[in-house]
């Protein structure tokens, strides 16, 4: 049995980006996911991210977002140069340096809409179609379940803040379901019952995600050859420890 007084305890910090519904006004894509990291490693990151943004921003001290190096028009960017050419470069920069930070696992699962499977799709409240979260869900918190169990080790999840305290609690319920439901793999329970939620305003770690989720959500819409650049480097089908980027039909 893990001892959580000893055992290494690493974070899943994570994301969305895009909607789950399928109807007009959706989003093309969606994307949920972001990074493993030790806990003790952290500031690793956090230090790579504040240089980054003092590089090309002017100072770290600003909220950088994905939609700052792809909108042709948004206010108070904080990015110094606007050439939209050189931005989309340094958001694919900003993507690899964050994940070949060796303190870094990748961790993203990404769905093209459009080629979603039956067995993504559910009906919603309204009785509109919608990709199930709830399946997607799975797969993520699966996978960082069974890499705590490699490391004997245990974790949590770090979500950027949602729109309130309602669905903070839906979304702590469903992870609990989830861990504990009949039949659910023990592996489950080396990960925390309580998902966090932070500010990406105010927390650096969220942020990242916040950024790689999209940055990743902009390379689905459209532009296969700036994704697959991504994925040969970064998919789970290349990694040894079980984790990268999933693309999900």
């Amino acid at each position: 049995m893990l001892m959580r007084g000893t055992a290494k305890r690493y974070l899943f910090i994570a994301d969305e980006k895009g909607d789950p519904g399928l109807g007009p006004g959706a989003s093309n894509n969606l994307v949920f996911g972001g990074y493993v990291v030790a806990e003790d490693e952290l500031s690793r990151v956090e230090k790579a991210w504040r240089q980054f943004k003092a590089d090309i921003c002017g100072t770290p001290d600003v909220e950088l977002k994905s939609e700052h190096f792809f909108a042709s028009r948004s206010k108070h960017n904080p990015l110094l140069d606007r050439n939209r050419r050189r931005r989309r470069v340094m958001a694919m920069e900003g993507f690899q340096l964050i994940y070949d930070n060796p303190s870094v696992a990748p961790l993203a699962y990404c769905v093209f809409k459009h080629r979603a499977s039956r067995a993504l799709i559910v009906e919603g409240r309204s009785g509109n179609p919608k990709i199930d979260v709830d399946t997607i869900w799975v797969g993520p918190f699966g996978l960082f379940a069974v890499f705590l169990t490699n490391k004997c080790a245990t974790g949590q999840v770090w979500w950027d803040n949602v729109s309130g305290e309602q669905e903070r609690v839906e979304k702590n319920l469903e992870w609990q379901r989830l861990k504990y439901v009949s039949g659910a793999k023990h592996g489950l329970r080396a990960i925390d019952d309580e998902i966090l939620f932070f500010d990406s305003q105010e927390n650096e770690a969220v942020q990242v995600a916040d950024f790689l989720c999209g940055v990743l959500w902009q390379a689905m819409d459209g532009d296969e050859v700036f994704l697959a650049r991504f994925l040969n480097k970064y998919s789970a089908r290349i990694r040894r420890d079980g984790l990268g980027i999933i693309i999900i039909e």
